[in-house]
């Protein structure tokens, strides 16, 4: 096995334009390259190249893929084995072990075999005539169709307490294991390991290799009575939720190719999105989203579409989400829906064109935040402006690109009134000391003794007579 990060840095240093034109004599086509196919036989050019994506398609056989499914295709290669190849040519050490067959050193193994069991059965539980007949139908009702199911492979996990528990055992997955692997709970209350899914249609979460290192449930009603709608798997040793945006492995090539990503907050709303054409979502997994989360998107895409919940939870999402973005060189932007409505909503209403018309409307991520501070009557006094500069300055000292971090400080500076100097002192003073660049210690809080000031900001809501609530950046 080569651990994720290896393989993704192994694509972002390799030469996708290099290594096709040691076989294909490619012309250059505006930012593409195109050349005759080396696939079959091409008597007219058709065969490009698109190394801002980092993909290859030909448009007269349909073959297409990434650097390494270039490699596998031509030379015969084994994927571990392409990566190996291309990492030894572009300078990212694979360690030794590491490969064809080793798999079979890899001490997590037996797990990703677990899963890969799980995933199986859940399918076959949902392709049921009998069993799956119900969810089926729950899917067709959600506009999911069964192309799509297949893609992200929805199952299905009976209401049974041991259902899947008696059907690994017969492959030889002891109780021991599946509970390490989060397939099994535990209570007092009940003597044996128990499925932890049941009732649910299942989602399979992907690394970016394309192994199941956990899995998501829903319910097919609204959940409530003690039983929550969405269940995850617990955190093992091969799924850490912080570290995996659910769909990418399936939608990164999309990412690419449109040059733009869109963060939803579950699931559902992702394969919803595929099932009417859009598949480039990823959705965080039951966590805010993360660092690791941040870089994964920065090596797909500069430009990310943040579309959470409108309320005060979703907004406070948004602006943490945008500045971790911001600190990796993304530019977020921010969709806003009604009040209740999410993409899974909109997409099943007003179609694929309706949630465009959303997307196009989406405003640079520290433009929403100036616009809600306006409203909320943040420039119309010297305290509120005070507080309004301490909001943004986060979101300033987030920003990795120079020449987006000029515009925004300039456009604070027209806002608020403050000098541009001024601005640029406090971004380098905050930059220097270490500052969370989240924004996430309290709400305005600039100084690092995040205490003391988060008390002197709490003091001023009071004087002014405003509730925390209303403080939502």
């Amino acid at each position: 096995m080569i651990a994720d990060e290896l393989v993704e840095e192994v694509r972002a240093r390799a030469d996708l334009v290099g290594i096709v034109g040691e076989t294909v004599e490619l012309k250059k086509s505006g930012k593409d390259w195109k050349g005759k196919c080396p696939f079959h036989e091409d008597r007219t050019p058709s065969f490009y190249v698109v190394p801002d994506k980092g993909f290859y398609k030909c448009f007269g056989c349909g073959e297409s893929g990434d650097i390494f499914a270039f490699v596998m295709k031509r030379t015969g290669m084994e994927f571990l084995d392409a990566v190996r190849q291309l990492g030894g040519r572009f300078g990212v050490e694979i360690p030794e072990g590491t490969g064809a067959g080793a798999d079979r050193d890899d001490p997590h193994q037996v797990h990703y075999e677990a899963n890969a069991f799980a995933r199986a059965w859940f399918r076959e539980r949902l392709l049921d005539p009998d069993a799956g007949r119900a969810t089926r139908t729950y899917l067709e009702h959600r506009g999911i169709d069964a192309e799509t199911a297949e893609q992200f492979g929805l199952g299905w996990a009976p209401d049974e307490q041991h259902a899947l528990r008696d059907a690994a055992s017969k492959h030889g997955f002891s109780a021991d294991l599946l509970v390490d692997t989060g397939l099994l709970a535990k209570s007092e209350r009940i003597p044996e390991p128990y499925d932890r899914f049941r009732g649910r249609l299942i989602f399979p979460i992907e690394s970016l290799t394309g192994r199941v290192v956990g899995f998501g449930g829903r319910v097919l009603d609204g959940g409530g009575k003690g039983r929550p709608k969405y269940l995850n798997s617990p955190e093992s040793p091969i799924y850490t939720k912080g570290d995996v945006l659910y769909g990418l492995s399936w939608n990164r090539n999309a990412i690419r190719r449109e040059s733009c990503a869109l963060v939803v907050e579950g699931y559902m709303d992702v394969v919803a999105l595929a099932a009417t054409g859009v598949g480039h979502a990823v959705a965080t997994l039951g966590t805010a989203m993360t660092d690791c989360h941040a870089r994964l998107l920065s090596r797909y895409t500069k430009k990310v579409v943040l579309l959470f919940d409108s309320d005060d939870a979703g907004l406070r999402a948004t602006f943490r989400a945008a500045d971790l973005l911001l600190s990796h060189g993304v530019h977020p932007a921010v969709c806003t829906f009604p009040p209740g409505e999410d993409p899974d909503t909109v997409v099943r209403v007003e179609g694929k064109k309706g949630l465009e018309a959303y997307l196009d409307s989406a405003v640079d991520v520290l433009d929403r935040k100036l616009q809600l501070l306006d409203e909320k009557g943040f420039f119309g006094t010297i305290d509120r402006v005070r507080i309004a500069v301490d909001k943004v300055l986060p979101t300033l000292r987030a920003t990795k690109d120079p020449t987006l971090s000029d515009i925004y400080i300039a456009q604070v500076a027209e806002r608020t009134g403050v000098r541009r100097e001024t601005l640029e002192a406090e971004v380098l003073r905050g930059r220097r000391q270490g500052m969370d660049s989240s924004g996430s210690v309290a709400a305005g809080v600039v100084s690092v003794r995040g205490r003391t000031r988060a008390r002197e900001v709490g003091r001023r809501i009071n004087v002014l007579g405003l509730g925390a609530g209303s403080l939502l950046l």
